[in-house]
């Protein structure tokens, strides 16, 4: 139904009751229709004012006001035309032009306040340190390689609240041996089921038992999450130097980029205090303990000239074994 239809009814309307009460005009065809052709226009102009009237009033003459889709449709225009009115005269002269033509999104109010709230964090956030590995390579003999890694945890424990070490060994014999000597520390090896896997490696995350012994195969197939460990020992040196420069590299990523995330979180807080390293500081992020015995020394020279190049230290055991291998030709 439109406004068409509600003008023909009631035009109808009309001419019947005008035929009712002159029933003589009805009968000259000529003239009555002459007549009502001369007043069309004007009759047309009241008509469409009072079949809208009648639409909006839902009057109950016949086919004037049932069509309540047309009643929707007006209500909607009109509350339309109501809300671009009353923004046009809210809106500031300055404002963008999207919002003030009527196409702004409701939500640009919102991601400014978000961007805002964004780069105000942005200011309050303070540049991190610089967390660097710290490499400890030592030469001895076999049998004292365990008492000087239980030196090595004990004293980095001292310095840290929580410290956890992970010791890297060749075979699971090896493993096996060296968690007795350390004091029954839990161990991770081939022999190791699946579901003493998952509680081992649990206890180990969450502080229970801060020493894990595995070795280099089964320490990637347990998932031991490197970016938690403060101390990575290799009790056992790799037999590919590419594996030695894989595994600190990894280590070392992992390790900084957690400890560069809480940083984060405390400066954003403003809980930094005075025993936290400043910005633009360097930080210890890890520890890596490498304990060579003779055995080694086609490591000793590429460990010696990894050392110069981080600028660590390297002890006087280690620059020998290198030059004894380079004289050997090893």
């Amino acid at each position: 139904m439109t406004v068409d239809f509600a003008q023909r009814s009631l035009a109808k309307s009309k001419r019947r009751h005008a035929r009712k009460k002159n029933p003589a005009s009805g009968g000259g065809g000529g003239a009555s229709t002459g007549g009502h052709k001369a007043g069309r226009g004007q009759r047309d102009v009241v008509v469409d004012v009072k079949a809208r009237q009648n639409v909006k009033t839902k009057g109950k003459r016949k086919g004037m006001c049932h069509n309540a889709e047309f009643l929707a449709e007006l209500r909607i225009a009109d509350a339309n035309r109501s809300l671009r009115l009353s923004r046009k005269a809210v809106e500031p002269q300055n404002a963008p032009a999207s919002r003030r033509n009527g196409g702004g999104n409701e939500l640009d109010d919102e991601d400014d306040e978000d961007m805002a709230m964004r780069e105000e964090e942005e200011e309050r956030v303070l540049p991190p340190p610089s967390f660097i590995t710290e490499h400890v390579a030592d030469v001895m003999a076999e049998q004292k390689r365990a008492a000087r890694l239980t030196k090595a945890i004990a004293s980095e424990r001292e310095r840290a609240r929580t410290c956890l070490s992970l010791v890297l060994v060749r075979n699971a014999a090896t493993a096996e041996e060296l968690a007795k000597e350390l004091g029954g520390v839990p161990y991770i090896s081939s022999k190791t089921d699946d579901a003493q896997v998952d509680d081992i490696v649990r206890r180990f995350r969450s502080g229970v038992a801060p020493t894990l012994v595995t070795t280099f195969e089964h320490q990637r197939h347990a998932g031991v999450d490197l970016s938690a460990i403060n101390v990575l020992a290799l009790y056992d040196f790799p037999r590919s130097f590419a594996r030695f420069e894989k595994l600190c590299a990894g280590a070392h990523e992992a390790r900084a980029a957690r400890l560069e995330e809480k940083w984060q979180a405390r400066s954003k807080r403003g809980a930094l205090g005075k025993k936290d390293v400043q910005p633009g500081g360097v930080a210890c992020a890890l520890r890596v303990f490498s304990l060579l015995c003779p055995g080694d020394a086609a490591a000793a020279a590429p460990l010696k000239a990894y050392l110069s190049h981080l600028d660590q230290p390297i002890s006087e055991n280690l620059a020998s074994l290198a030059n004894v291998a380079g004289q050997i030709g090893v």
